[in-house]
């Protein structure tokens, strides 16, 4: 990667301390309350939590009990390795997967991924999984992580993993893969956690027949993090920092 730093039933979080000391403040969160960082009720980029509404990124993550939070990238667009180019259906899941990660550029008014070609230069590194047979509700349809300071939020590096199947249909590519990829991908540039409202691309749910376009709250919850500006920041990484990473898991509906 770019900076290289290291390598659907209830959504795991597994929360890694890395580097050096490899520890990290209680569970990789920050802030006054434990939910954003930054100062206080604020998200980490200075702006209130309600800028855009509604949202849910003050809401509690109905798979694991625990405060949504949130976490951010000093640029976009991410730069995506991919490891593998299979065909499926007729169907590239190169191609779907850059399109549902992007759906999330029609909130930002720009780019949000962009595909190279190595990646010693990767924000992003996606692997696809194939599975032998349908998912049942003990496995997952998609599964995020990402290497963060924990200090400011600040995202580094993120890693996807997206899962197909043996007998996987036309339109379970072009509609749940999709939506899959576009939820991760959501984990990937801000949410830890999951809306509580169904009809959100950010449920923690997923439906492999589906596709789930983003509502009102998808977007506003996005806005809110970067405060409305996708423009290029200031990183706020320094030598020395502790890094740290979360997973999170995202099973079958």
């Amino acid at each position: 990667m770019r900076m290289r730093r290291s390598s659907f039933g209830y959504c795991l979080w597994a929360v890694l301390a890395m580097f050096a000391a490899m520890s990290c403040a209680g569970s990789g969160r920050s802030g006054a309350d434990g939910d954003t960082g930054g100062n206080g009720s604020d998200g980490p980029l200075g702006c209130s939590l309600d800028t855009f509404a509604p949202n849910y990124l003050r809401a509690t993550d109905p798979s694991t009990g625990e405060r949504n939070s949130v976490h951010w990238w000093d640029h976009f667009p991410l730069r995506v390795y991919f490891r593998s180019n299979p065909t499926i259906q007729g169907q590239s899941l190169v191609d779907v997967s850059l399109a549902g990660f992007n759906v999330w550029s029609s909130v930002s008014g720009i780019t949000m991924a962009v595909q190279v070609s190595s990646p010693d230069n990767a924000d992003v590194v996606v692997t696809f999984e194939n599975l032998s047979a349908p998912p049942s509700n003990s496995d997952f349809l998609g599964s995020t992580s990402w290497t963060y300071n924990p200090s400011t939020l600040e995202t580094v590096e993120a890693e996807i993993t997206l899962r197909t199947w043996n007998g996987i249909t036309a339109g379970q590519v072009a509609n749940g893969f999709r939506s899959t990829a576009q939820h991760e991908f959501g984990h990937a540039i801000f949410l830890a956690g999951h809306s509580p409202y169904e009809a959100d691309s950010m449920y923690p749910f997923g439906n492999v027949n589906t596709y789930t376009s983003l509502t009102t709250r998808d977007e506003n919850s996005l806005l809110t993090t970067y405060c409305g500006s996708f423009q290029d920041r200031s990183s706020t990484l320094r030598a020395g920092d502790k890094l740290a990473t979360r997973r999170i898991d995202c099973p079958v509906r």
